[in-house]
């Protein structure tokens, strides 16, 4: 607000009497020029607090209306967390299962030891799947600790935003920026979730495929094991069926070869007492002992001469004779004899010898499961028999084809 003031001219002629006052009209105006240019500054300055008074009342409504998004905010957070705990839930029954999963495969690991066949490669199955389960655990221990650690610094970050709302309003759009922030990284870690949740869900599926699979072998390899072992106990039967058929018949050639041995000795006592009626066919070595005309023994596995004939009465002591033949199982205490029907062990002898004597054929058909161990025994003791039966007489022998035959369906037949 200006004022204006008139200002009398003095005279034109000069008057010592007027100096003193035009001094002081002059100072007057110069204070007048002063004041109002003292007020034109003031108006300016009020129009500008004015103007700066309307700026600070829209930016008290923006940071009003900033508060209020910012509770918003707020509450949808707050929302979030607690949209979190089913998920911390699920994280739970997941580490459970994850226990039980640990122990069903500890109980396989114990089942899968008395497997001895394929142990190696499902315990090394059993191994991947544990640390499959042990990489999954700690997934989930990172997983869970990263979310404490995330809750608690939000809920550090709450409390500063609060007190700085409360403190400093003028830091608002700088808390704001941050909140962005803060809800950016909470979008990525339900993101990262997500996607833990989704490769866990894979994972448990490729260990429940896993573990399905060491159980179908587990079941295969007991079935197996459970086959083998019938077949063990089936070929331990027929096994021992066979060295009780053997023992019979190992007696039963003993007593005939007591028998001819019996028949020998008193065939040589005769020609002993023949030739010392003829005392000049004699010589001195043949009247040293009586125990000279008597007859070596004769072993199992020893083969008689079939291009040699007996060249005179001494001779004979030279031929082959039957001792007292070692047993074939001595480990089985007792040899029991079947004494009941002499017919039917007749006709087994004379059965099994004459597939003895066609070369191994018919006792391979006979006995597929002892094959060429058995061929062998059952020819020595014929030829043993045949030379005791007929001493003059060749003893058959299997041609090495033959021979070769029974030996391979033998060692194909034969499995202990």
């Amino acid at each position: 607000m200006t004022s204006l003031i008139t200002v009398v001219q003095p005279p034109a002629t000069p008057n010592t009497t007027y100096t003193p006052f035009l001094t002081y009209l002059h100072l007057h105006q110069a204070e007048l020029q002063m004041a109002q240019q003292e007020n034109h500054r003031l108006n300016l300055e009020l129009q500008e607090a004015k103007g700066r008074q309307e700026e600070q009342g829209a930016q008290a409504q923006r940071l009003k209306d900033k508060v209020a998004q910012m509770k918003d905010t707020l509450g949808q957070a707050q929302q979030r967390v607690a949209e979190l705990e089913p998920l911390r839930e699920q994280l739970r029954g997941a580490q459970e299962l994850a226990a039980s999963s640990q122990q069903k495969a500890a109980l396989l690991g114990e089942e899968l030891a008395s497997a001895a066949g394929a142990r190696d490669r499902t315990m090394a199955e059993l191994h991947r799947s544990r640390l499959e389960v042990a990489g999954v655990n700690g997934r989930l221990a990172e997983l869970s600790l990263h979310l404490k650690e995330e809750k608690s610094q939000w809920s550090k970050e709450r409390a500063g935003l609060l007190q700085s709302v409360e403190a400093e309003k003028d830091k608002i759009l700088k808390l704001s920026a941050e909140i962005l922030r803060l809800e950016k990284a909470v979008q990525e870690e339900k993101t990262q979730n997500q996607v833990f949740k989704t490769e866990l869900a894979r994972e448990k599926d490729s260990s429940l495929v896993q573990l399905s699979e060491s159980k179908r072998e587990l079941t295969e390899l007991r079935s197996a094991l459970r086959v083998l072992q019938k077949e063990k106990e089936q070929l331990q039967e027929e096994k021992q069926e066979l060295l009780e058929y053997m023992r019979k018949l190992e007696a039963r050639l003993e007593k005939v070869a007591d028998e001819k041995w019996s028949e020998g000795a008193a065939t040589e006592d005769e020609e002993a007492a023949a030739g010392l009626s003829c005392p000049a066919a004699l010589t001195d070595s043949e009247d040293e002992s009586p125990e000279d005309m008597r007859r070596p023994p004769y072993g199992l596995c020893e083969r008689g001469d079939s291009g040699s004939s007996p060249a005179g009465p001494r001779e004979t002591s030279t031929l082959v004779v039957i001792s007292q033949p070692a047993p074939i199982a001595p480990q089985l205490s007792g040899c029991a004899e079947d004494s009941s029907s002499d017919s039917e062990a007749e006709d087994e002898k004379s059965v099994l010898m004459a597939a003895v004597q066609s070369g191994g054929e018919e006792a391979n058909l006979l006995l597929p499961e002892l094959g060429s161990a058995f061929y062998d025994m059952a020819s020595t003791i014929f030829r043993g028999a045949q030379i005791a039966l007929h001493p003059l007489s060749p003893a058959p022998f299997p041609s090495p084809t033959t021979r070769s035959r029974g030996e391979g369906r033998g060692k194909r037949d034969f499995i202990i």
